[in-house]
């Protein structure tokens, strides 16, 4: 058997309710360990391509704005690199 630590997380309330009917069949532990060993292993997936290009956008907006209130000079520099 392998070496088991303990970890203490919180959770919204409805969300415990929902793990509990896991733990009534005994299998919420092992549905936890599941669940999170399949995020990490997307995680190593990460692809931008799945991303809706709309989100994409719009997080490049709200940098480039963030970054002319730094400095005049980013919008110029911007349209540079994206008509090369």
């Amino acid at each position: 058997m392998s070496q088991k630590s303990e970890i203490k997380v919180y959770l919204p309330t409805k969300l415990v309710g929902r793990l509990e009917e896991k733990k009534k069949a005994g299998i919420r532990s092992k549905f936890i360990k599941d669940a999170i060993i399949a995020r990490l292993d997307k995680e190593s997936e990460y692809d931008l391509w799945d991303i809706d290009s709309q989100e994409i956008i719009d997080e490049a907006i709200v940098r480039l704005r963030v970054m002319m209130l730094k400095s005049d000079n980013v919008f110029a520099d911007f349209c540079q690199r994206l008509f090369r």
